[in-house]
């Protein structure tokens, strides 16, 4: 008889399987079941099928009919403003020459730190009542109501100039790759600019930007602070009506909103990869000649260009100056007045010297901490095993860790409020919130 050999476990091997448990913990607590708790919260009902009993009541609310009208449009507009904006930032930066190009590239990154509450707060100082330029208008124009930026018109302004990030990072790092002597032989043979975009720039840029469009279509769908601040009573999106139904406990009425906006996701992710699988689309070249930026040689072309590159600094730099600005002022004169007659440093050290101040900004600080170092570690360690590994293992983690991008983030958020209202094993037997089961009351 021959005998096989027990290869020992080495600590290398121990710490990937301890890794991959690690792994598989983490995707099913934080993931799979908050998405099965959410369908089975929008499904299910003392036990019983009762998707269609559930959506009746949720539509049968005027205000949810008008929040997935509010949230359809809102999206729709936002994506083709966002669209035009942010290509037209790209091309600024990376194929046209523009004077004072090196400011632009710090204006137009703007988004990517000042965003979220924060931008939202810092347009209603400008814009809101009582706002510099709102002040500002109503001296030349009396009749100009206070509130004529809260609504819609604020919550789709400020998406637009604010929702730019994913070109910022993306389509400029793919703009990058364009190879610039396919531009100059296009030009040798007679090409026109129109011609040359639509020709050599798109087929290199147009997967990179379906995938933009897409993030932006998702963070449309989901967008909170806008609404939040900038809306009044009578515009108010999906996002807020699932905050308002999961504060009253109706799990269930928020879950199948949550549904909704999955289904809407998905089926935008199903459709533009069929329009991208229509077309033959070219990569950029592994080491591409730099592209050199076009003077417009129409003065007023040019003139225009300019000008519409000075606006955007003043739509994005104005309210963060006042953010700014209005950081050293008193309490009493935010919202009161247009520019703060005072300047104070007790706001800065009330914030850094008492606890309680200075508690929003730590918890804030400590969860992205956490989340970016649980986020890197899962990536940094399931990466080798799917460049290394073809079998199922590498398959499931693979469609397991690609679901966040498709899933909407308020599904899997209802879905753990769902899973972890009540003692559950996964978490150590321990429950986020403090009570449990369901207290239905009317969204009217």
């Amino acid at each position: 008889m021959t005998r096989h050999k027990v290869r020992p476990l080495s600590l290398s091997r121990v710490a990937f399987w301890c890794g991959v448990t690690l792994a598989v913990w983490a995707l099913v607590t934080f993931l799979f079941v908050p998405l099965f708790s959410s369908f089975g919260t929008a499904f299910m009902r003392d036990g019983r099928l009762a998707i269609l009993e559930i959506g009746g009541d949720l539509f049968a609310s005027r205000r949810v009919r008008t929040a997935i009208w509010n949230t359809v449009w809102m999206t729709a507009i936002t994506t083709v403003t966002v669209t035009i904006v942010g290509v037209f930032q790209v091309m600024v930066l990376e194929y046209f020459h523009v004077r004072g190009r090196a400011v632009l590239k710090v204006v137009f990154a703007i988004p990517l730190v000042f965003n979220s509450i924060v931008a939202a707060a810092g347009y209603n100082f400008t814009y809101g009542p009582g706002g510099a330029v709102t002040v500002g208008l109503q001296q030349f124009f009396p009749d100009v109501p206070a509130d004529w930026f809260r609504g819609w018109f604020g919550v789709w302004f400020l998406q637009t100039f604010h929702m730019t990030s994913f070109f910022f990072l993306f389509l400029r790092a793919t703009m990058r790759r364009v190879d610039y002597s396919t531009i100059e032989a296009a030009r040798s043979l007679g090409a026109g600019e129109w011609t040359i975009l639509r020709r050599v720039l798109l087929p290199v840029i147009f997967p990179t930007l379906m995938a933009v469009i897409l993030l932006v279509i998702y963070g449309a769908i989901g967008s909170f602070a806008a609404p939040q601040v900038l809306g009044n009573r009578d515009f108010y999106m999906l996002s807020q009506i699932t905050l308002t139904l999961n504060s009253l406990r109706r799990y269930d009425m928020a879950a199948v909103l949550a549904l909704v906006t999955g289904a809407i996701v998905m089926g935008l992710i199903l459709l533009s990869q069929y329009y991208e699988s229509k077309g033959s689309y070219v990569g950029g070249s592994k080491i591409p000649t730099p592209i050199q930026l076009k003077s417009i040689q129409n003065p007023l072309a040019n003139t225009l260009l300019h000008a519409l590159c000075y606006v955007m600094v003043l739509i994005y730099v104005l309210p963060v100056g006042l953010v700014i600005l209005f950081s050293f002022a008193p309490s009493s004169s935010i919202g009161v007045e247009a520019l703060p007659s005072s300047l104070t440093l007790k706001n800065y050290l009330r914030v850094f010297t008492e606890g309680a101040a200075f508690a929003p900004a730590l918890n804030s600080i400590k969860m992205g901490t956490v989340a970016v170092l649980a986020g890197l570690s899962l990536t940094l360690f399931a990466v080798p095993i799917l460049v290394k590994s073809r079998g199922w293992l590498a398959r499931i983690l693979d469609l397991s860790l690609f679901l966040p991008w498709v899933v909407p983030s308020i599904l899997v958020a209802v879905g753990l409020i769902a899973a972890f209202d009540r003692p559950n094993f996964l978490i150590g037997g321990g429950c986020w919130l403090g009570h449990s089961g369901f207290y239905p009351s009317p969204i009217r």
